[in-house]
């Protein structure tokens, strides 16, 4: 996964995040904890 800093922050973000917008409804609990465990495996840190 690559990586980069976000503004001034001196944060590093994964270049591909995850769209959140689904979540709180329209998926269940426990595919919603699948999908956020299987994104952290995967290096993506930008939700």
């Amino acid at each position: 996964m690559e990586y980069r800093r976000l503004g001034q922050t001196g944060l590093e973000v994964s270049t591909i995040g995850l769209g959140t917008n689904n979540f709180g409804g329209r998926i269940d609990f426990e595919a919603t904890k699948k999908v956020l465990h299987q994104t952290m495996e995967e290096g993506i840190n930008f939700l």
